[in-house]
């Protein structure tokens, strides 16, 4: 196999034992949490990301945000009225730096995103600026070359964010495993160093529906990008609707049956004749997922 990629002059990303996948239950950024807020009262919230590689036990930022990523809030507004959200550098003790704020209100779900600024601990501050109490509900995720992540079914139209590099001049073939009981829209694209999230955001393609994968249960959704030096893209994947009548009872079977994962391939010369890993899809998003794609 190795020979074979190397006389073809492709540099495969594999996924390395070591690490888990984004199981809903064992890391808090894709779990779904419901706040009530009072009349005029503001509510901290610490943020967590567990799963950096980057980070040890102990380090300065061991919550794992990073520098550059991409965050997204993916945040059901109050019934009755609006929630302030702003999002700030620090612990929940006192407010820090303002990274970015938010008024959410209205009936649908609303995606809001930021580019983080440093390695940082991040908290965000809820405030209810209305006379009667509110709840709300939200999930929050960073992006990061990793093996898998859900979309609550609390929050079905909510946003989860995969990256993966190319190092060199080349081509990235790209594909992102959607279970049945999830259906999900999947866009990529590119973001320059100094540029600012969701804005700058130069989207390439978008794939809405996705395939049949023959033989197994599920869609995915295929790309093909090429880069002209190193370059970073960005997998935005959101949720359109969830099967609910597909859902097992069994917690920990339930978010994996709402468990998007994707697989990555990049080299030189011409990109890959077909579809390179077809029979790992079906099995990554019926909870095997248990590995993470190192990052560089």
């Amino acid at each position: 196999m190795r020979s074979l990629l190397a006389a073809a002059g492709l540099v495969l990303l594999l996924a390395l034992p070591g690490g888990m996948a984004h199981n809903g239950l064992g890391f808090p950024h894709v779990n779904p949490q419901r706040l009530d807020l009072a009349p005029d009262v503001t509510t901290p919230v610490e943020l967590a990301f567990v799963e950096s590689m980057g980070f040890q036990q102990g380090d300065a930022n061991a919550t794992g945000f990073e520098a550059g990523a991409l965050f997204a809030l993916s945040i059901v507004p109050p019934a009755n009225g609006s929630v302030e959200v702003a999002l700030r550098r620090g612990h929940d003790q006192a407010p820090g730096d303002l990274v970015r704020n938010w008024t959410a209100s209205g009936s649908a779900t609303q995606v809001l995103g930021a580019r983080l600024p440093a390695n940082d601990t991040y908290t965000l501050w809820f405030h209810n600026p209305g006379q009667a109490s509110v709840s709300t509900q939200f999930f929050y995720d960073q992006s990061c070359n990793c093996a898998g992540k859900p979309i609550p079914s609390e929050i079905p139209h909510g946003l989860v964010i995969f990256n993966a590099d190319t190092f060199h001049a080349g081509w990235l073939h790209a594909q992102v495993f959607e279970p049945p009981a999830l259906h999900a829209k999947v866009g990529v694209g590119t973001l320059e160093p100094g540029g600012a999230w969701p804005q700058d955001f130069h989207e390439l393609a978008e794939s809405a529906a996705g395939r049949a994968v023959p033989g197994a249960q599920g869609r995915v959704h295929d790309f093909n990008v090429t880069s002209t030096g190193p370059t970073r893209f960005y997998f935005l994947a959101q949720g359109v609707s969830v099967d609910a009548s597909a859902l097992p009872r069994d917690p920990q079977q339930r978010v994996d049956a709402l468990m998007l994962t994707p697989s990555f391939e990049t080299g030189t010369g011409g990109p890959p004749a077909k579809t390179p890993l077809p029979a790992l899809l079906p099995l990554l998003g019926l909870g095997l997922a248990a590995l993470v794609l190192r990052r560089r």
